[in-house]
């Protein structure tokens, strides 16, 4: 009786301890640091600081890091739990917003699998040690990390199936024995360098052309490429280029097809309004010149063109009448042929009115300038 009552205090005092703790009820909270944990507990501890800077949960019996616990850590800058051997997950998005994050020590972990992405936004990043027996690395694991140099890397290695645990694990080149990590540029890669990442899709090559082991659901074309079961590449390519050369001509035809709407419109206008206009007889097309027809007793109307208010379309060649009641600033009648008389024109310094005689084969009337009324117009 009396040791099952110690067996159900002692399991008792396990599942309290397994369950999630305030940090500060089992660790030493300052203002950005927390440390000297309780070394029993064995759940990660809930409601971090958000001021933390440094998280010392060495020498804890904690076995994984779960998703959530570090939400809203922007400032975390490091995570040491260098003596935890019972740690043996990180769940995926567990890091994600720790953009500070610079440091990570899990060096005896028994860690089997990191998942994809784990580092995406911990873009600060400059010292990972995470102990192993690693089975596998995720593509694009280390992509971004522009931090984080070759000595400052540790992953624990040994019992990769990639490759027959021969080959380098993704995100990595060298060997499976003594690898490092890709460029932050390269998903994955077969040497150091921006220019040795591997094609789209691909696990492993051996160049930056071809492919030699693709993604899980990806098969490998003739060509080294990885594609999706039933998509060649080659013919996704020619797809591409029938679909861009088709956009292309049906933009042509478009545009053909606006600029003879927009001719059609402006000739539409033109045709709407009169241009010129002489006595009782108007001029549709701006381009004819008014006929040669002798008409004493009308007066020959100037023209407001839409584009050009100081020009006129209008020809008088025929012999003008003795009196004008109106001629306008505008109106530049050429070559008009009077009788011998005398006219009012306007000094041009002055802008007065004089008298002279003209000679009826000399006279143009495109240097009359002002208004001229009756008054001013006086036959000999």
């Amino acid at each position: 009786m009396l040791g099952c009552f110690l067996c159900a205090i002692a399991l008792a005092a396990q599942l309290i301890s397994a369950e999630p703790s305030d940090v500060c009820d089992v660790c030493h909270c300052s203002y950005s640091h927390i440390d000297n944990c309780d070394t029993s507990i064995a759940e990660f501890p809930i409601n971090i600081p958000t001021s933390t800077t440094y998280l010392d949960l060495d020498f804890t019996a904690i076995t994984s890091i779960p998703a959530g616990r570090l939400t809203g850590c922007a400032l975390l800058e490091t995570i040491e739990m260098l003596s935890c051997e019972q740690v043996t997950e990180i769940e995926p998005f567990a890091f994600d917003g720790l953009v500070a994050l610079s440091k990570i020590s899990l060096a005896s972990a028994k860690i089997t699998s990191i998942p994809p992405g784990l580092f995406r936004q911990c873009t600060s990043l400059s010292d990972i040690n995470i102990g192993g027996p690693m089975t596998t690395l995720p593509a694009g694991l280390f992509k971004g990390l522009i931090n984080l140099p070759a000595s400052n890397f540790a992953i624990g290695s040994g019992n990769f199936t990639f490759g027959g645990n021969t080959l380098a694990p993704p995100s990595t080149y060298g060997s499976a024995s003594s690898f490092l990590p890709c460029d932050p540029a390269c998903d994955t890669c077969f040497s150091n360098g921006s220019t040795s990442c591997c094609p789209g899709n691909c696990l492993y090559c051996s160049n930056s052309i071809a492919c030699t082991t693709c993604y899980d659901g990806f098969e490998l074309t003739g060509a080294g490429a990885c594609a999706l079961p039933g998509q060649d590449s080659s013919s996704s390519s020619t797809a591409i280029i029938a679909g861009a050369a088709g956009g292309c001509a049906a933009l042509l035809l478009l545009l053909v097809v606006l600029v003879l709407v927009a001719r059609r419109q402006r000739r539409a206008k033109r045709l709407e309004a009169p241009y010129a206009s002489a006595g009782s007889i108007t001029y549709m097309n701006p381009l004819e010149l008014a006929p040669q027809k002798e008409r004493p007793s009308e007066q020959y109307a100037s023209i407001d063109n839409h584009d050009d208010p100081h020009r006129t379309y209008e020809e008088i060649s025929t012999r003008a009448p003795l009196s004008y009641d109106d001629v306008k600033s505008s109106a530049q009648p050429q070559s008009a042929q009077p009788l011998e008389g005398t006219y009012a024109e306007t000094d041009p310094l002055t802008s007065s009115f004089f008298r002279t005689t003209v000679d009826k084969s000399h006279t143009n009337y495109a240097n009359v300038t002002g208004i001229l009324s009756a008054d001013h117009v006086e036959q000999l």
